[in-house]
């Protein structure tokens, strides 16, 4: 809400410290190609050539249920539930990034011990 960020410093004075922190590593996001887009056009303009990983496109690829069928839903707090990672307070920027990295991590770990899973 605007409540929440009402002293938060605009984006303009942190795209600075953002590119310099990002520097030339690969970044890591569900929906990458949204988040990529909304950083550019608020002005990060050194992520039109930053390589990416999507969470939620590796979800889709290797996340099924219990019967091995895709999931109803592949919204980011679905997904963590069916690879066992519970949080609180979804929606939430730095609460939303930690769920991300868990997941990456998990998706990484299943598809280096598991052969039979389509290639990412």
């Amino acid at each position: 809400s605007n409540e929440m960020v009402k002293n938060s410093p605009d984006f303009k004075s942190v795209v600075f410290d953002l590119e310099q922190f990002i520097s030339n590593l690969p970044l890591v996001a569900y929906n990458a190609p949204f988040d990529l887009k909304f950083l550019y056009v608020c002005g990060l303009s050194s992520i039109e050539n930053c390589s990416a990983y999507d969470v939620l496109q590796l979800s889709q690829n290797i996340v099924r249920d219990y019967k091995g069928e895709k999931l109803d839903s592949y919204k980011l707090e679905d997904v963590c539930e069916e690879m066992s990672i519970y949080f609180k307070d979804a929606h939430r920027a730095s609460t939303d990034a930690l769920a991300v990295g868990l997941l990456f991590i998990e998706l990484i770990k299943s598809k280096k011990s598991t052969t039979n899973i389509l290639s990412i």
